[in-house]
């Protein structure tokens, strides 16, 4: 949106799978209760309970009972109250939150994992004949601190003991994770094209009616309304049109090969070497 003045930002939380799946978006918007959230759908609070996700030095202001306390809220599209249509427009979200300053913090990780890649993963499961709870679910993560945080790491075991938290080297993630060897970019460009077609749309309906033509930009809650629909339809678009691209951008960090028994053969000598040499002493 450049040129267009203020921006209100948001933060959006994107994964995928190796299958070629983009799971539902979690959204995170600036403010305290639900009413930050887009007025154009139904919600339903998270099991995550509010609390303060921030830096350490906030959780323990919000332990102390600080009236100043960071709080983070999460929630979940309820369906149930929604019409056909909006749930079908709605479908590519999955989690909903509220944070003081719209960037994610520990909580709105909880909430990702327990509402969006929780769900997937018993769907897979089932889908797969698998044992959940036994079968383990790879989380390929950055070294962000909301990720690496003991608190974040310890409720994981505890709740979601079979998920494999693994790590993204720092400085590795351009070769290292597929979202960033592809898959943001494809999501950022169906954003663009969406909001080209509203802008177009809007300017056209303006002219047509003699009105003089200022987009709604700063319009908080127009936006956030339109917000939820594009990136829902985009993730929507990524599942049923760009799958073979998504894995394409997995197989070109190498990987997917993991899951090749016969590539894992060849793959894992050659990892072991080059532990070893990268890493004197701490090849085991």
């Amino acid at each position: 949106m450049q040129g267009h003045g203020q921006k209100n930002q948001f933060t959006c939380v994107v994964g995928t799978s190796a299958d070629g799946s983009t799971l539902p978006a979690q959204l995170i918007f600036q403010g305290k209760t639900v009413k930050s959230l887009p007025s154009n759908m139904q919600y339903k609070p998270s099991a995550i309970l509010p609390a303060a996700g921030g830096r350490k030095k906030d959780r323990q202001a919000a332990a102390a009972g600080a009236k100043s306390a960071k709080i983070t809220a999460s929630f979940v599209p309820d369906f149930e109250k929604m019409d056909p249509e909006s749930s079908r427009k709605f479908s590519g979200l999955g989690s909903l939150s509220v944070t003081h300053d719209h960037w994610a913090d520990i909580n709105t990780s909880k909430s990702w994992v327990q509402d969006i890649l929780a769900p997937y993963y018993l769907r897979m499961c089932e889908k797969l004949g698998l044992v959940a709870g036994t079968q383990k679910c790879v989380l390929l993560v950055d070294c962000w601190w909301g990720w690496l945080d003991a608190e974040f790491r310890d409720w994981l075991k505890q709740e979601h003991p079979y998920v494999l938290l693994l790590f993204v080297p720092a400085c590795c993630t351009p070769v290292g994770q597929p979202n960033d060897a592809g898959i943001i970019a494809m999501l950022k460009g169906l954003l663009r094209l969406l909001y080209g077609i509203f802008v177009s749309k809007f300017t056209v309906d303006k002219l047509k009616e003699g009105q003089s033509v200022t987009l709604p930009i700063n319009e908080s809650a127009v936006m956030k309304a339109h917000l939820a629909e594009w990136v829902s339809e985009s993730v929507t678009t990524m599942n049923d049109k760009k799958r073979e691209k998504v894995v394409h951008c997995w197989k070109k960090t190498g990987l997917i090969a993991i899951w090749d028994v016969n590539e894992r053969a060849i793959l894992t000598p050659k990892a072991f070497a080059e532990t070893a040499r990268l890493f004197p002493g701490h090849a085991n």
